[in-house]
């Protein structure tokens, strides 16, 4: 039996509000698709010690504070859409391979630098007054503010930001604690029960032009009589060079 429903335009799909590019200021010239490297900065307190308690630098008792190179590489984000090419032109198709990129590549970007989050082992482990969301929160904040002496960002999976309402105000459009630190609430972070989070310091951002990949007769697939038009954009996140902490909420 023929299908006689008629073909209606699609709802329209609203952009999901406070993920990780809200929280990044994204850069895209010169080279940078083989990977870059940045200057770091020092990390922890400084030096204290009285005025004319010594005439000698080398006496001074100073904390080892050494100075790294941070590094990131480019990774791709690829969209797609399928169809049997019949009633739709070459450009609709792409125009929606496009748009599923577009929809999805932020929570794709988030769980990419989740994953680094994870992985770095040079992560602390951080407690506060107590486990609880404002807990949790006034440790992190310490730790950057102690350690990186920046403004960082709070990487909070998207299920926990009902938790730290509260906490967190919108200025500019952005997501950020009361202390001003912009808040990442990543659809892509973790697990859908994970209780971490984390905070970095600033967050290194390129991202490329939307590009379509490959002719589309090279993607058409004669066994099903299908199309699949394919986009793809290049991105690169790292974050500055001082330790990155995370804590276990109790909810």
């Amino acid at each position: 039996m023929a299908d006689t429903r008629a073909i209606v335009t699609a709802p329209d799909r609203a952009p999901v509000a406070f993920g990780l590019f809200s929280a990044l200021t994204f850069r895209n010239t010169g080279r940078w698709l083989t990977g870059v490297t940045w200057p770091g900065t020092t990390c922890g307190p400084a030096a204290v010690y009285e005025v004319g308690c010594t005439d000698d630098p080398a006496e001074v008792d100073r904390p080892d504070r050494p100075l790294v190179w941070g590094e990131a590489d480019a990774i791709s984000v690829e969209g797609t859409y399928t169809c049997t090419p019949v009633g739709i032109t070459l450009a609709e198709i792409e125009e929606r391979a496009v748009e599923d990129l577009q929809r999805h590549e932020e929570a794709a970007v988030e769980a990419h630098l989740w994953g680094l989050l994870a992985a770095d082992t040079g992560a602390e482990a951080v407690t506060g007054l107590d486990a609880s969301p404002k807990g949790v929160l006034g440790a992190l904040e310490r730790h950057a503010a102690q350690s990186y002496g920046s403004k960082g960002v709070l990487h909070l999976p998207r299920q926990l930001a009902p938790f730290f309402e509260s906490l967190l105000e919108v200025r500019g459009g952005q997501l950020q604690t009361f202390l001003g630190t912009p808040v990442a609430a990543g659809a892509g972070y973790g697990s859908a029960d994970g209780t971490t989070v984390y905070i970095s310091p600033a967050v290194l951002a390129y991202r490329g032009e939307a590009q379509m990949l490959g002719a589309p007769e090279q993607l058409f697939d004669r066994s099903n009589n299908q199309l699949t038009a394919v986009a793809q954009r290049d991105y690169l996140i790292g974050y500055d060079t001082c330790p990155i902490a995370s804590a276990t909420v109790t909810l």
